[in-house]
């Protein structure tokens, strides 16, 4: 976990001064864990390209964990986000 935690910090950040990556791939449904969990749904890791589909899936995968997490950036106060796991409920966590 600690590891899936460090690469997607490291995926976050590489991509704050990169330009977005939409893939023509149609969106997958949302993962099953935020379905069953009641948590908001990240937007579908098929949507991107890279490093930025890869952080998507961590944040798919590990979504109570993001919730948990704060995020520094300051989109509590201009987007209303409660958590990191809300940034990749939209295209904020794209850069």
């Amino acid at each position: 976990m600690t590891a899936g935690l460090l690469i997607l910090g490291t995926l976050a950040l590489s991509q704050a001064e990169s330009t977005p990556q939409l893939s023509p791939a149609t969106p997958s449904e949302p993962s099953s864990a935020t379905q069953s969990t009641g948590l908001p749904t990240t937007l579908p890791p098929d949507m991107f390209t890279g490093t930025v589909r890869q952080a998507y899936q961590v944040a798919a995968d590990m979504p109570g964990v993001l919730a948990e997490l704060n995020c520094h950036c300051g989109c509590d106060r201009s987007q209303g986000h409660r958590n990191l796991l809300d940034c990749f409920s939209d295209t904020h966590a794209v850069g």
